[in-house]
């Protein structure tokens, strides 16, 4: 990663090894809902609370699951 691309490749490491990952964990409260909780996760770490039905709502195909574009669109609205 070069110095424009933005990525804070410590902030990872430094999340780590703090007991912060324990408020960030989440489980996905239903099955298939695996899209929705990784989301719900990547906010929390930015402190944002969004219920992983509110999320679910948004990205899940019912045929499908959630798909990478589907994550990042939902993520580009806060990030």
């Amino acid at each position: 990663q070069g110095e424009d691309s933005g990525f804070d490749s410590h902030r990872p490491l430094k999340i780590m090894n703090s007991n912060k990952w324990e408020s960030i964990l989440r489980y996905q409260k239903k099955d298939h809902w695996c899209g929705p909780a990784s989301i719900q996760m990547v906010l929390a770490s930015a402190d944002k609370k969004i219920s992983q039905e509110n999320i679910a709502k948004d990205v899940i195909l019912d045929w499908w699951g959630t798909t990478q574009d589907a994550i990042y669109a939902y993520l580009s609205r806060y990030f």
